[in-house]
Parts: structure tokens; sequence; C-alpha cells
């Protein structure tokens, strides 16, 4: 009875990292993908993972079971958060650059972005798992069982700073995602504002000045992107490393 109580609360922490890590939890991934990793991962981390005080009632297992899918999630959406970052970057880029009306549905973040949203996360995705990030993580939720066991009770509200500071530092990778563009954008405008100071009859806002914009903003993504997907990844894998920061957090509220 212990080590099918001891499989269940392993098979429930993976599980929950997995609907919140990034690409695992994208719309149109089959169900029976996460379920089948999750069950796969169980398999091979069951065995290492010590026993634990079996729940004393029914009501304290389903708490137990509730707690270990909670801080899967509370691992994977530290991750996702800054995953999440170069969406909010490029979403930027695109409404200065004329192109906010071209929206189309982004399922690695499943909202509607951009079209260079869409395309960033996308690329971005393929860097996160040719990076090995989801194997960081994976390692790390194997490694947590050490720090945290398995059906040990916990406060996730110490979780907090972590989770507050992923979102603060999400927003400010966005913004210097999207840096090079909105000045490239500033720079274009302020030219063809001079423009249509020198020759105000002639309609150049419109004729010349919006698709000058987005022609000069599209070219330079096109060229940095190469640099936007390594900073990116960086801080993604990066913020892999402060779930050992959660871990400690939440382990000196267990009980």
């Amino acid at each position: 009875m212990g080590a099918i109580l001891l499989g269940l609360f392993v098979f429930s922490r993976i599980s929950g990292l997995l609907m919140a890590l990034p690409l695992f939890s994208t719309q149109g991934v089959p169900k029976y993908v996460l379920v089948l990793s999750a069950v796969g991962l169980t398999l091979v981390l069951a065995p290492l993972v010590p026993l634990v005080e079996q729940p004393s009632s029914f009501g304290m297992l389903i708490v137990a079971i509730a707690s270990e899918v909670m801080l899967g999630l509370l691992m994977g959406t530290v991750v996702n958060v800054l995953f999440g970052a170069i969406a909010l970057g490029t979403e930027i880029m695109a409404q200065q650059a004329g192109l906010g009306m071209a929206a189309v549905f982004n399922p690695m973040i499943k909202v509607t972005s951009g079209a260079l949203g869409t395309l960033a996360t996308f690329l971005a995705g393929m860097v996160f798992l040719s990076g090995g990030v989801h194997l960081h993580c994976l390692k790390l939720v194997a490694e947590s069982f050490s720090v945290l066991p398995a059906g040990v009770l916990y406060n996730p509200l110490n979780a907090g700073p972590v989770v507050l500071h992923a979102v603060s530092e999400s927003i400010a990778l966005g913004a210097q995602l999207a840096g090079p563009v909105l000045g490239l954008v500033w720079c274009t405008n302020l030219f063809v504002g001079i423009l249509v100071r020198l020759a105000p009859r002639m309609n150049i806002y419109f004729s010349v000045g919006t698709v000058l914009t987005s022609v000069a903003a599209l070219s330079l993504f096109a060229l940095s992107l190469p640099v936007l997907l390594q900073t990116h990844a960086d801080k993604v894998r990066e913020a892999a490393g402060w779930l050992t920061g959660l871990l400690q957090l939440l382990a000196g509220s267990s009980g």
C-alpha cells in the first residue's frame, strides 16, 4: 500500500509540472502524451524516492495529492512565465510596427497574438527543447523529492516571492526584447514626421510612413531574431534555476 501511495504522489507532482511546462502544455498536444510521460517518469523515479508516512485519513490523502499537483504547477509556472516574455516582447513590436490587426491564435500561450508573436514563440519552443531546458526541469523535480519529500504538506503561499519575481522579470525581459524595434520605429516616425513638415500637402504619413515603419521593423526583427532567441533562452534557463530557491522556501513551511 505504501508503494502505491508513493507512486501516486510522484505521479501527481510530475503531472503538475508537465501541465504547466512550456510546450507540454501547448494546445494541440495529445493528452495521452502528458499521461504517458508522467507514468514513464513515475516508474523511473518512484523506486528512488523514500517512503513517507501514510496519510491518516482519506481527506488527508486528497490534500496531500492536491499539494503534490500544486507543487508541480508552481515549478512549471515559474518557467512558463519567463517563457511568455518573448510573446510579450514581440506583441509590443507588432503593435508598434502596425501589425496589430494581423492576429492569430497562439497555441503556446493559448491566447490570440500577432503573427510575430506566434512565430517567435514557436521558434523559442524549439530552442527550449534543443537547449535541454525541459530536461533540466525534470532533473529538478526529481531532486525535489529530497528537499520536499512526497506527501509532506507545505504552505503554497511561501512560493509567492519567487512567482512575483518571475512575473517582474518576464515583463522586464519582454520590454528588453522589444527595445531595438521600438527604438527603430521611433526613429522612423521621427523621420516621417520631418518629411510631413517639409511637404505638408503630400499625405506622406499614410502613403509612406506606415509602409516604411512596417518594413523597417520587420527587417530589424529578422536580423535580430537569433539574438532575441538566445537572450530569451538564457533567461528561461536561469528561471529554471530559481526552482531550487522555490523548493527551499516551501520546505521551510512544510509540516
